[in-house]
């Protein structure tokens, strides 16, 4: 049995119109050999059957909880998640995509052996899988330097494949950026990791990325990396 001391990880799950993937997503969430989670459904006003399904689901686990909002975007759906979390730990997942069995347990296992600020894990691209080379725990300003590298494909903006450390988001006020049309994600992690010391990788795949035509991420410009990002990059100088 996991012990009380296990820290709360709250997975952030934005829901719009992905009924027909909802369930597998939600259970492999739920199925998850880290236990000690909180499960939070963001309904962003979903017009089919999303909402009513994200009920069941809190009906069914204690540990699921159920935003229902106004339709507002990814974003807004996310720090509308964010808000309502509790946990020491912070992961986001896509309502159409769904995770391997053991990820939060692989990703907490790092930041805890590494002392890091944030967790990173390969993905399934489809069928293919998409990984570091090594697990190896890196500087910030290194990680940095990997998700604008595309041959370091593997961390990339995304949040998804990531775990990140409560009280770092919620020092420094981090939210997604709404202004952001493309690229919300990779201003996240960019801002995230300007405040970060040390990142953990970890060679292996635990995410499971489905692709659809009508995705958010299948319509972005293929150099979303750069394209938003309207910080001043002198930290990535040194790459």
């Amino acid at each position: 049995m996991m012990s009380e001391k296990q820290p709360l990880i709250s997975v952030i799950v934005p829901i719009y119109k992905v009924e027909q993937y909802l369930n597998r997503c939600v259970q492999s969430i739920v199925d998850q050999t880290y236990k000690n989670l909180e499960i939070i459904l963001v309904d962003d006003g979903s017009p089919d059957n999303s909402p009513a399904m994200c009920d069941a689901w809190a009906e069914k686990d204690d540990r699921v909880q159920v935003v229902h909002k106004k339709n507002g975007g990814v974003s807004s759906a996310r720090n509308a998640g964010l808000d309502a979390a509790n946990g020491a730990y912070i992961g986001f997942v896509d309502g159409d995509d769904y995770i391997e069995p053991d990820m939060y347990a692989q990703l907490l296992k790092a930041i805890q052996k590494d002392s890091s600020d944030m967790a990173v894990c390969g993905y399934y691209y489809n069928q293919d899988a998409v990984t570091f080379p090594e697990s190896v725990c890196v500087s910030a300003q290194q990680a940095m330097c990997y998700m604008f590298d595309s041959a370091a494909n593997a961390f990339e903006g995304y949040c998804w494949n990531k775990l990140y450390c409560k009280p770092m988001i919620n020092n420094y006020c981090l939210r997604l950026d709404l202004q952001l049309i493309e690229a919300e994600d990779t201003n996240f992690n960019f801002l995230y990791l300007k405040n970060s010391e040390h990142v953990s990788l970890i060679s292996y795949a635990g995410y499971r990325y489905i692709q659809r035509i009508s995705s958010v991420s299948n319509t972005r410009n293929q150099n979303y990396r750069l394209s938003s990002i309207n910080l001043p990059l002198t930290f990535l100088s040194e790459c």
